[in-house]
């Protein structure tokens, strides 16, 4: 039998990694059983856990003798609870090297499985379309170049006809010149945005970095009537590190916020300064989405393991800030709204030197 002192460390595992920990007998009855079983299993008391294990994941093991040691197994159980359907994945591993002296459970939630699997697949599918869209790109311009010198050379025409046509078809050339410059710096625009991430770490003008995102969301807030505003600092204020992720995390705290807007509400992005630190505040209105909550819960898991989408989003751009030697906190308990806060640490001369003989 184990101690209680053991059972408390496999407890504290259990809650650090979030994951139930089970511990069976040779003949796979549960001897020890972690807290967040019971929450998994929606069970309130010892006698309820074992008679759901007994009446319905048992039998998924086959016939276990008392001293047959089993393979490592991988299961999968789908448990209906009252009104709801609970989804979970058990690892089993055997006990013991010649002989079976029990089983080692470690329960998760697929549920939560599912959302960090359609993260990352959302992650390949980008990246795929990123290098088909940029060859498409790449042949639209063709046809739109061929135009662009077809109008040139319409415009000659044009110059040779009557004072009265002459007016009226300058006017529709402009037009079509206008438009012709902002399908070019459309196509240009999502060209650039498709470059491949890079890795390398650089010193760069934080406001810079902003304004590109407020354009990237300008589209997205324009449709959904969302007023945006940006209020960067006056002068440069320069930082350290992967540009591309730290933008990627701004994009993606504001893209959060907005999908849990309503119309007509307000997103404001503002840059302040905290000592040796820079602040980007993300504040949007309108929320329904409890984002702090989210955020408490990864501080007591090893891995976002029972989170929504929301929360492997939180979870990735933590640690990116924390990897750039800043941090993320959100500020959601009020109805007014929620509040991102991004801290990154200004660049020192040290990191500007180390950016220079990089390059």
């Amino acid at each position: 039998m184990k101690s209680a002192c053991e059972f408390e460390h496999l407890d504290a595992l259990a809650r650090t990694m979030n994951v139930a920990v089970v511990i069976l007998n040779t003949a796979a009855d549960i001897e020890f059983a972690s807290p967040l079983a019971y929450r998994f299993l929606d069970c309130t008391d010892e006698a309820e856990l074992k008679d759901i294990w007994v009446q319905c994941i048992r039998p998924q093991f086959g016939h276990v003798g008392k001293s047959q040691l089993i393979k490592f197994r991988k299961l999968k159980v789908e448990l209906r609870r009252a009104a709801k359907t609970l989804l979970f994945e058990l690892d089993v591993f055997p006990v013991g090297k010649n002989k079976c002296s029990g089983y080692l459970i470690l329960l998760s939630d697929r549920t939560s499985d599912n959302n960090i699997e359609a993260a990352f697949l959302v992650a390949s599918k980008t990246r795929v379309q990123d290098y088909l869209y940029s060859a498409l790109i790449h042949d639209m311009r063709g046809p739109m170049n061929v135009m662009k010198i077809t109008l040139s050379l319409l415009d000659d025409i044009v110059e040779d006809a009557g004072a009265g046509i002459h007016d009226a078809l300058k006017k529709h050339s402009a037009v079509l010149h206008e438009e012709l410059g902002r399908l070019n710096h459309t196509l240009q625009f999502v060209l650039d945005l498709n470059k491949a991430p890079t890795t390398d770490l650089q010193k760069f003008d934080l406001r810079e970095l902003l304004r590109e995102t407020e354009s990237l969301l300008r589209p997205k807030t324009l449709k959904q009537r969302v007023n945006l505003t940006l209020q960067p600092l006056e002068h440069q204020t320069f930082v350290y590190g992967n540009r591309d992720r730290i933008k990627q995390s701004v994009l993606d705290l504001a893209v959060m916020a907005l999908s849990e807007m309503s119309e007509h509400g307000n997103l404001h992005i503002q840059q302040t300064i905290n000592g040796p630190n820079t602040c980007i505040l993300l504040k949007a209105d309108g929320e329904e989405a409890r984002f702090g909550e989210l955020l408490d819960e990864l501080d007591s898991t090893y891995l976002p393991i029972n989170m929504s989408h929301h929360g492997v989003g939180l979870y990735m751009v933590r640690q990116i800030l924390r990897s750039h030697g800043g941090d993320l906190t959100v500020d959601d308990q009020s109805d007014k709204g929620v509040t991102f806060s991004l801290t990154l640490p200004l660049a020192s001369e040290l990191s500007s030197q180390t950016s220079f003989h990089r390059k």
